[in-house]
């Protein structure tokens, strides 16, 4: 499995953004071949990583509504995370 490191700071909704702008621009067509397929990669790498984000925040919310695994020891958010 490819690593999301180059994301590790870029916030979902910008990932996303900048997702749906490679899309458009694929779809349009615009550039060339070597430049569409440079685009599609960091699509692919984007695509996987606001996928594992969504995974992050479902089991998060998973473990917030479930009243037996509603602990501290079970979820903990970071400090960097709370201040948002």
């Amino acid at each position: 499995m490819e690593s999301n490191e180059p994301f590790n700071n870029l916030p979902f909704e910008d990932a996303m953004r900048e997702l749906e702008a490679i899309v458009a621009s694929l779809n349009a067509g615009e550039g060339t071949l070597d430049d569409s397929v440079a685009l599609f990669q960091r699509g692919i790498l984007l695509s996987r990583y606001c996928a594992s984000k969504l995974e992050e925040t479902e089991q998060k919310i998973r473990i917030l509504t479930d009243p037996e695994k509603n602990t501290e020891a079970d979820f903990s958010v970071s400090q960097t995370e709370t201040e948002r």
